[in-house]
C-alpha cells in the first residue's frame, strides 16, 4: 500500500499554523492608474520572499479590486491623498 503525497504547487497557497498563507503575488495584472475617485480603500502589501515586489491594491466603491503600479506618478498620488485622510 502507498502512502498518499498531496505536493501543493509553489505559487498556489500553503497552510501554516491553521492559516493560508500565499505563496505567490497577489497582483497579475497591473493598471497604471485609476480615477482617483473611485477609490474605497488602499492596501499596500510589502515585499515578500515568494512576491519580490510591493503590491498596491486599490478597493473601489464598487467593491472591485484593482491592482496599481506602485512606481506610477498617479498611484504615489493616490497614496499620498488618502494616507493624509
Amino acid at each position: 500500500m502507498t502512502h498518499g503525497l498531496i505536493v501543493v504547487a509553489l505559487g498556489v497557497t500553503m497552510l501554516s499554523e491553521g492559516r493560508i498563507v500565499r505563496l505567490k503575488c497577489r497582483c497579475m495584472k497591473i493598471s497604471p492608474c485609476i480615477n482617483p475617485k473611485t477609490v474605497k480603500e488602499i492596501q499596500i502589501i510589502p515585499q515578500t520572499a515568494m512576491c519580490h515586489r510591493t503590491e498596491i491594491v486599490i478597493i473601489r466603491n464598487n467593491k472591485e479590486a484593482v491592482c496599481l503600479d506602485p512606481n506610477t506618478q498617479c498611484t504615489k498620488r493616490i497614496i499620498q491623498t488618502y494616507t493624509k485622510e
